[in-house]
């Protein structure tokens, strides 16, 4: 499991943005903060809720739990937003 946080200067929005192409009606990238990166993983946080949404660069959602984190669907990951 992965759960050290690694923040780089450079925010990768691709994962996001490929995201919200898919689900347009329920994902703008303008919404989120990039908040770095746990392995390959990239964590964003919504700028109103302030919930997250970790996305790999292969599109594939996380979630985290004390543990570390978990591969989730990608229906309970935009569920988790609000």
């Amino acid at each position: 499991m992965l759960n050290k946080v690694k923040h780089e200067n450079k925010s990768n929005w691709y994962p996001l943005e490929t995201f919200s192409d898919k689900y347009p009606n329920q994902i703008k990238c303008s919404d989120f903060m990039h908040m770095g990166k746990v392995g390959e993983i990239e964590l964003y946080k919504n700028i109103v809720t302030r919930r997250y949404i970790n996305i790999d660069a292969d599109g594939y959602c996380w979630a985290y739990s004390g543990d570390g984190y978990f591969q989730i669907a990608e229906k309970l990951a935009i569920k988790n937003l609000k």
